[in-house]
C-alpha cells in the first residue's frame, strides 16, 4: 500500500499513529475489506 493510500484510509476512519504494526494492520484490513467474511487480524509484537 502506497503512503498516499494509507493516509487516505487513516483520514477516512480517524486513525492516528504511524507505527509499523499499525501500518501492517491497516494494509491487511484493506486486503480483506472486499470479502464478505468476518476476519480477525492478529498482529504479534
Amino acid at each position: 500500500m502506497i503512503p498516499e493510500e494509507l493516509q487516505s484510509v487513516k483520514n477516512r476512519f480517524g486513525i492516528i499513529g504511524n507505527s509499523p504494526l499499525l501500518t501492517h494492520a491497516i494494509s491487511v484490513a484493506c486486503q480483506v475489506a472486499t470479502t464478505d467474511m468476518s476476519v480477525l487480524i492478529k498482529i504479534d509484537t
